[in-house]
């Protein structure tokens, strides 16, 4: 999680009756992407860059506009 908590709230926040925690060795961690947020699509995250605008990122509705139109998109999960 992404979260900043103080000590107490920790021990609540991972407890077992929460099943999504999971404490691992620090090598074996995983790491939950932040997206962006869509500065022309407020309500949506970018999860893609756009490779012919020079990776800027783009949510799924830039990728359908004609501004964007037969160019090639990667996913942010792939490149980080």
């Amino acid at each position: 999680c992404h979260a900043n908590l103080c000590k107490p709230c920790v021990v609540d926040h991972i407890s077992d009756g929460y099943d999504k925690h999971k404490i691992v060795p620090f090598q074996e961690r995983r790491s939950t992407l932040i997206y962006p947020k869509c500065g022309t699509h407020t309500h949506k995250n970018c999860e893609f860059q756009c490779k012919d605008c020079s990776n800027i990122f783009v949510c799924s509705s830039c990728m359908a506009s004609e501004q964007h139109g037969r160019h090639k998109f990667v996913e942010v999960a792939e490149v980080f």
